[in-house]
């Protein structure tokens, strides 16, 4: 490698650990980073996740719903949260340590993408694009700066794709390897994006098989390993209790769910539009078509992906944008392959590119009009303003007032779990949505008539006559901050702190 492209690839490496590092703890953590905290505290504590320290009880669904007999968590895999705990153990509890570790994986994927882009097309041009659309991608951004799997997720399916295309180039001991640790690492994150990766590597290995022999073998015994490091989970936790969450008759509005969610976030769909235009255009210069053109035998196994994974995702009723999180280097990587390959002249290629790392009009335009709420806005520089900027929000304001107020030793009762609030107080908080009656002989020190940091809205607590000449009403102005504020999906997180104020009524218990 020359040194002007060395110079390149480091500063690209080097925005992005600016974009994921750059005032990490500007927010402080909100309810699933919280929860993902908590667990690994108690892995430090207990050398397990248990769901309680003995002061506080850690449940989203309710006591016995997420956690076994023993009271350990089973509702999702343990991988991120031994992950902080080990962040934890090397700097100590804080909002940077809670997140520095996924930043740093999110990192890694970057490096990785540049090296596994590079491996399958020996194109620098296009591995610097796909460079730049995978550090510019905000959606990519706000997940990888949470203390949560997402960056994983990410980082082990670019490691899936460099394995499968080390089976094919007849490396199946190297390959095997990769492809087994992304799928375990993967699974021990959320299993809900392993099945379309399973079905994509037996679709497309079936498709080549021909071309490449003993890949339906190595594939297979690639299977067995990440079926033998899974099986201990599954009979543990058995998470087929949660089935309960497919719901077919929601698969249509599902699908258009995820389908707008990469249009707008990860890659205008539109842009698949290119390559059969780009055919029509030249279906009669046969040699320029045989001119590096064809399609990639890996390459086949990403775009099985992309219908896969959407497919799958689409079952449940739950929709996140995380669950997409595997498909931003896949998608990333296919549309680098069309602005490379199939838009000529250069200059129209690179105004093309500057356009989708800056801005959504491509998305927003080709969209009308189904486009609804979204608007043309530039994210990326929105998003460095948004780093760069100082954050307060109404969970702040109130953790503010209760350090000055307020010690470890005291409880509160909450109309939420109120995750955050355990994290940053040690206090002991009593869950409203678990407890609907308070013990008249153990009160709480503190009353919360709205959650601080809960993310769906409650109807305030109202109290009874005899409590109120038991507690003192205090009156917090309080930043208006909407619930879901800090949240990465997309499509509700807020940049800037809220403008307005609000207030909000909290009861301390008269000594």
């Amino acid at each position: 490698m020359n040194v002007k492209l060395l110079l390149v690839y480091s500063t690209l490496v080097l925005l992005a650990g600016f974009l994921l590092f750059y005032k990490l703890d500007n927010r402080l953590l909100w309810g699933d980073e919280a929860e993902t905290a908590l667990l690994a505290q108690n892995i430090i504590k207990f050398g397990i996740p248990k769901v309680t320290d003995g002061k506080n009880y850690i449940t989203v669904l309710g006591r016995g719903q997420d956690s076994n007999k023993n009271d350990i968590w089973v509702w999702a895999p343990w991988l991120d949260k031994y992950v902080t705990a080990a962040s934890f153990c090397l700097f100590g509890k804080s909002t940077f340590a809670a997140r520095f570790p996924f930043a740093l994986i999110a990192l890694l994927s970057v490096v990785s993408l540049l090296f596994v882009t590079q491996r399958l097309y020996h194109n620098h041009e296009l591995t610097i694009v796909a460079a730049l659309l995978y550090i510019t991608n905000v959606a990519f951004l706000l997940h990888a700066r949470q203390c949560r799997y997402y960056a994983v997720l990410a980082l082990a399916q670019i490691w899936l794709l460099y394995g499968y295309e080390l089976l094919i180039t007849a490396q199946p001991k190297k390959g095997g390897l990769y492809i087994v640790l992304a799928l375990a690492a993967q699974f021990y994150c959320n299993y809900i994006v392993i099945p379309a990766n399973i079905l994509s590597l037996c679709i497309a290995a079936a498709l080549i098989c021909r071309k490449h022999r003993n890949l339906l073998r190595d594939l297979l015994i690639c299977l067995t390993g990440f079926a033998l490091l899974t099986i201990p989970w599954l009979v543990y936790a058995k998470p087929w209790h949660q089935s309960n969450k497919i719901v077919l008759s929601d698969f249509g509005k599902n699908i258009i769910y995820y389908l707008s969610e990469v249009h707008f976030y990860i890659t205008p769909l539109v842009l698949v539009l290119i390559i059969p235009i780009w055919y029509f255009s030249n279906r009669r210069k046969q040699s320029s078509m045989a001119g590096g053109l064809a399609m990639k035998d890996t390459e086949i196994l990403l775009w099985i992906l992309v219908p896969a994974q959407l497919i799958v995702l689409s079952i449940p009723s739950a929709l996140f944008f995380r669950y997409l999180m595997p498909l931003i280097p896949v998608l990333i990587i296919l549309t680098s392959v069309i602005l490379v390959n199939y838009i000529r002249p250069p200059v129209f290629r690179y105004l093309l590119i500057l356009i989708l790392c800056c801005s959504n009009v491509i998305a927003v335009f080709t969209a009308d009009p189904l486009r609804t709420q979204h608007s043309v806005d530039m994210p990326f520089v929105q998003f460095i303003r948004e780093i760069t900027s100082n954050y307060e929000d109404r969970f702040k304001d109130v953790l503010c007032y209760l350090r000055k107020n307020a010690n470890p030793n005291e409880s509160v009762f909450v109309p939420d779990s109120e995750f955050p609030l355990i994290f940053y107080t040690d206090m002991r908080v009593i869950n409203g949505r678990l407890i609907k009656t308070m013990n008249i002989n153990d009160l709480p020190d503190w009353i919360f008539s709205e959650s601080a940091s809960g993310v769906i809205p409650y109807s305030p607590i109202q109290l009874s006559a005899p409590l109120l000449k038991i507690y003192e009403p205090i009156t917090l102005n309080v930043h208006d901050t909407f619930r879901s504020a800090n949240r990465p999906s997309p499509e509700v997180h807020v940049s800037f702190t809220a403008s307005e104020m609000t207030q909000l009524v909290i009861y301390k218990k008269i000594r």
